[in-house]
Order: structure tokens, then sequence, then C-alpha cells
């Protein structure tokens, strides 16, 4: 790859992680989630987008909430920046 190319490989793992987020859109559960869940426009992440990565992980692998942030940005949803924001703060 030169370094000028515009593409880039980066390894993510997926997993059944496709199935469960269709299964999230198809019920909608993220619209829902906006609807009825206040947004503080201090948060680095939407809360609930923040709660459907939680909701993923439950159905999935349920790690702890400190392990979180780290459980979710191999798998692309969240970037490296924003992956301190579950802890108990939160």
């Amino acid at each position: 790859m030169t370094s000028g190319s515009p593409f880039s490989i980066r390894y993510v793992r997926v997993g059944a992680l496709p199935i469960v987020q269709q299964i999230i859109d198809k019920l909608g559960i993220e619209d829902i989630l906006l609807h009825h869940v206040k947004h503080d426009s201090r948060d680095k992440l939407p809360a609930f987008k923040a709660l459907s990565i939680a909701l993923c992980n439950l159905i999935l692998e349920r790690y702890p909430l400190y392990k979180m942030g780290a459980w979710a940005m191999p798998r692309g949803l969240v970037s490296e920046k924003k992956a301190d924001i579950f802890n108990d703060d939160r």
C-alpha cells in the first residue's frame, strides 16, 4: 500500500453482532431509546447509543461495564476516543 492511498485495512471483530444489530434495528429499539431517554449535550456519545451498545454486549458476551468500551472498540461500535465513556460515572 502506498502512503498516498485513501484505503487502509483495519481489524474488526464481528461475530454475531450483525444479527443482533439487525434485530435491534427491526424492533426500533434505538428510536424508542432516543424518544424516551433525555439527551445531555455534554455527552461524548448519546445515551441512546450507549444503551444500544450495552444491550448488544448483554446479549452477546456480558462484559462488565468497565470493560465494555474495550469490548465495543474492536467491533467498530465506538472509536478509541469514546471507548472510555463506559464507566460507573456514566
